[in-house]
């Protein structure tokens, strides 16, 4: 039965809420107008409504993933398969007490594992299981190197680290782990060598794992050399493992010479052809683009030959094979710089009479320089001694000038000794020494031997060291703070200067007044659109995989191996990547570490520079797959809206900051490691870690500015006006400098009002009451730019950076 129901009498409406209590959301809401559901447009991720078509979709994911996978593992399976290049990289110390350490100990087991016999020889190992785990491994050989180990880690599929387990990892394996961390790992491996105490196998390999582990990412396993199953399981780890990635190398293709042989120029003896045999690697090859050799610059292709894969027992090649040959419409020049003209500005014509005066001019300059030329070839010095001595011997002798021969003024000076001259007494039967004249060659570079300083020259390098020490430590307490000179008025000493009301918003033009540098240099009109050009094209040539002999026009000679004792690889560059332009490296330089083992306590002995690093000083850059020698200059590494960012006097420890350098163009992301450059010119030197980073941009309108700031002393304060000196010493200067701004050291910001007597003084004023502790500064910015000093960084003419510890050295290691 129906409940009865009452009508209400009242026929209330309650008042709607007032506007300004609704939510943004909900007035927004209102304010849109209403979309029908049949004009709203599908997603694309939601197109497979229905359980059927999504897992459809799953599967062709799969599958595409599954194809790609077989694709990278099919290059280094079968007998006619890629080898895995696998690198062994000294990372221990070989002191006496191993001293039958070398390479062979540790390949010498691993080829008995699989019952192979171990023949040493010079260059790439190559070791065939193709019948019992189906690939082939490739061992590189490597001394105490550090550019020979980073060279072949950058092209090796897997790196095996050897160390022992009676001596410590010193500071040389910390830097190898710490620049191959910096530059990208590769697949890694742990072997320890002369484990033979069966008790101490667990705690060893424990040990060791754990520091890997404190480097590497992931559970790190070590193996032992002497065990023949460890061996075993070695090799299967290695060609069941899918070698890792490294990202900024795959978009190159590269090689690692297997052979080389060189066909001098009929024309030139001094260049020809290098040929170099190996696989091709990484992306396709192509014949149109440049190769990059460490340590000898950039070439061209003459041509590309494919064969098929040698065989294991003998060295014979298939009759069938391919021929590319670049395109001369499209192949990369060796054009590295623009050529500026001189004479593209705005300018006079000179007249005849001044065009005839120059000539004469230049021709007396040409004259007089033949001149000078030919006397100084015909000047030798000579020294006597005694019959039969070599130049090496005679170097040793002190020089006594001929009598007959004046000195290089004309004259003759006098020396008289404050000691007592010593004649030896001459024994009658002794025979006088038949003396020879014996010219000494001057080597272009310096002495070929060592000679101790004079006192003023090591006087003046030891204060010229205390001065570097004294700026750094002033610059640290007072950074950019400089004394107003008083025999030089300021605005001549710093007429290049300018004042900036704000550093990170005031306009400043990036193309003013720019150097003639920046008319050599190339810029993108859009960058990022070019990159996608060129990535675009990355599949024109010879596939990876393809055994390939590639013939580079024009290499020195001099510069080749018939059988290369050292890794020899040659990179393809992309386009574009010949050419200079203005490189920004985002760099990090390290705290000093100490070496990993505990019982060393000097700090001294870290792998890490701990000395004073400046703007402009030389260093090795290592960008990617090149090695230049530069000077690059450091910058803030800050967002700026104007582009504008200040310049760093020196790169101290833990700090971020850009390095700005000219080089070769190369689209980024690339690894960069910063090495310490050997300015005394020694052949041989150990190496210095001084940053690590990556490549920021190529953005020639960065703009770096040097600040220097001006300080002056309250001399008297009425609330917030002030009489400030010291800061300027004649009131030119201060009429001068009256439109740039004033800041204190405690936040205040006043301008000048006017010059106060003859001596400098100024009256300012500022936005608070100024105390006198105070003290009131002024900035001044002036525009830097990089040195045009890069050049290729080459082992004979810059010198070696190799350990000189203790160690075995392989002479056949050599070039």
């Amino acid at each position: 039965m129906e409940g009865h129901h009452h009508r209400s009498s009242l026929k209330q409406s309650n008042k709607p809420f007032k506007s300004k209590h609704a939510t943004k959301n909900s007035l927004n809401a209102k304010g849109k107008a209403e979309i029908k559901e049949s004009l709203k447009t599908v997603p694309f991720s939601n197109a497979a409504k229905n359980k059927a078509d999504r897992k459809n979709h799953a599967k062709l994911l799969q599958r595409k993933k599954k194809d790609q996978l077989l694709a990278s593992n099919r290059l280094f399976s079968g007998s006619n398969g890629v080898p895995k290049i696998i690198v062994n990289t000294i990372v221990h110390a070989v002191v006496p007490l191993c001293p039958d350490f070398s390479f062979d100990n540790v390949l010498s087991p691993i080829f008995s594992s699989v019952n192979m016999e171990y023949t040493p020889q010079p260059g790439p190992i190559l070791l065939n299981i193709t019948e019992r785990f189906k690939q082939k491994l490739q061992f590189i050989k490597l001394s105490r190197n550090i550019f020979d180990i980073l060279d072949a880690v950058k092209i090796c599929d897997m790196v095996l680290f050897v160390m022992s387990a009676n001596v410590e990892v010193d500071k040389f394996g910390d830097l190898c782990i710490a620049t191959i961390k910096s530059q990208g790992v590769p697949s890694i491996f742990h072997v320890v060598q002369y484990l033979e105490n069966e008790k101490e196998v667990a705690g060893v390999k424990g040990s060791l794992a754990s520091f890997m582990e404190c480097h590497f990412s992931g559970k790190q396993s070590v193996l032992s050399s002497e065990n023949s199953q460890d061996n075993v399981n070695l090799l299967r780890q290695m060609t069941t493992e899918r070698p890792k990635p490294v990202h900024w190398r795959d978009r190159y293709s590269y090689l690692l010479a297997e052979g080389l042989e060189f066909t001098p120029n009929q024309e030139n003896s001094e260049v020809g052809t290098l040929s170099v045999r190996g696989y091709v690697r990484g992306k396709h090859f192509s014949p149109n683009r440049l190769v990059h050799l460490p340590n000898l610059g950039d070439f061209q292709i003459r041509q590309i030959s494919t064969f098929a894969a040698p065989s294991v027992s003998h060295n014979s090649m298939d009759e069938d094979e391919q021929v590319f040959v670049p395109q001369v419409e499209k192949q990369e020049t060796l054009v590295t710089e623009n050529i500026p003209d001189p004479l593209d500005a705005e300018q006079t014509w000179p007249t005849e009479e001044e065009i005839a005066a120059g000539d004469e001019r230049a021709k007396l300059m040409k004259d007089e320089m033949e001149t000078e030329s030919v006397a100084s070839s015909k000047k030798q010095k000579k020294k006597l001694v005694p019959k039969g001595t070599s130049a090496y011997q005679a170097a040793w002798l002190i020089d006594s000038e001929p009598e007959d021969e004046d000195d290089e003024d004309g004259e003759e000076e006098e020396y008289e000794s404050p000691w007592p001259a010593v004649v030896p007494e001459k024994d009658d039967d002794e025979e006088e020494e038949e003396m020879e004249e014996l010219v000494e060659e001057s080597v272009a570079g310096g002495s070929i031997l060592h000679a101790d300083l004079d006192e003023d020259e090591e006087m003046r390098q030891y204060e010229e060291y205390k001065k570097r020490q004294q700026a750094e430590r002033e610059d640290a307490e007072f950074p950019d703070e400089v004394d107003t000179p008083k025999d030089i008025m300021a605005k001549t000493r710093f007429q290049k200067y300018r004042g900036l009301k704000s550093f990170k918003k005031s306009p400043w033009d990036p193309y003013e007044n720019l150097p003639i540098e920046y008319a050599r240099i190339f810029q993108f009109q859009n960058f990022q659109r070019s990159k996608k050009r060129v990535m675009s094209n990355l599949h024109e040539g010879v596939s990876p995989g393809t055994y390939v002999i590639v013939q580079i026009d024009n290499v020195a000679t001099g510069s080749y191996e018939s059988i290369p004792t050292r890794p020899f690889i040659v990179f393809s560059i992309l386009p574009y990547e010949q050419k200079t332009s203005l490189l920004n490296l985002a760099i990090q330089r390290p705290q000093p570490t100490a070496p990993s083992s505990q019982t060393i306590h000097d700090a001294n002995e870290s792998y890490t520079y701990t000395g004073l690093v400046k703007s402009k000083d030389p260093v090795i850059l290592c960008c990617g797959f090149r090695r230049y020698v530069v000077n690059p200059v450091y910058s803030t590494h800050n967002h700026a809206p104007n582009g504008v960012h200040k310049m760093e006097r020196f790169l101290r420890m833990g700090q971020s900051c850009v390095a700005s350098v000219y080089g070769p163009i190369q689209f980024g992301p690339a690894p960069v490691l910063i090495m310490k450059f050997n300015t005394e010119g020694e052949k041989t030197s150990e190496p210095m870690l001084i940053a690590t980073g990556s490549l920021l941009d190529l953005d020639v309108k960065r703009i770096i500015a040097r600040r220097i700031i001006l300080t002056g002393h309250p001399f008297k304060i009425h609330r917030r006006s002030a009489v400030v000196r010291y800061m300027f010493f004649n009131p030119e200067d201060v009429a001068y400098f009256k439109p740039v701004q004033l800041v204190t050291k405690q936040g205040l910001v006043g301008h000048i009002r006017e010059s106060v007597g003859t001596h400098g003084y100024m009256k300012c004023v500022f936005d608070r009451p100024l105390t006198q502790q105070d003290t009131v500064c002024m900035h001044l910015y002036k525009r830097v730019y990089p040195k045009w000093t890069t050049e290729l960084y080459q082992e004979s003419k810059h010198g070696v950076l190799e350990w000189a510890g203790n160690g075995e050295k392989d002479d056949a290691m050599e070039l």
